[in-house]
């Protein structure tokens, strides 16, 4: 199948792809010897004991001056509208 960059994907049918890319890879690696799948375990998904050691303790910083945190442009310090002042629209 060609690919064509230049035309556009509406975002049902690009979530239908992942959806079945991941459901397509699943199925490989449900079907190699040895594999075995478990339910995910909601506990273990925060647990810092489970979290790689060389994870980053929190977002990257140096943002622009008067920018958004984590240096999205455009943003307002603090990421308040209005800059910083809630009474000011």
């Amino acid at each position: 199948m060609a690919v064509d960059p230049a035309h556009a994907v509406d975002a049902a049918t690009l979530q239908s792809l992942k959806s079945s890319a991941l459901a397509n890879w699943l199925t490989e690696q449900q079907a190699l010897p040895g594999t075995v799948i478990t339910p995910v375990d909601q506990n273990k998904l925060l647990d810092t004991l489970n979290m790689p050691p060389d994870l980053p303790l929190g977002a990257p910083g140096g943002g622009s001056p008067g920018g958004a945190p984590g240096g999205i442009p455009g943003g307002a310090p603090g990421g308040i509208p209005g800059g910083g002042n809630p009474a000011q629209p």
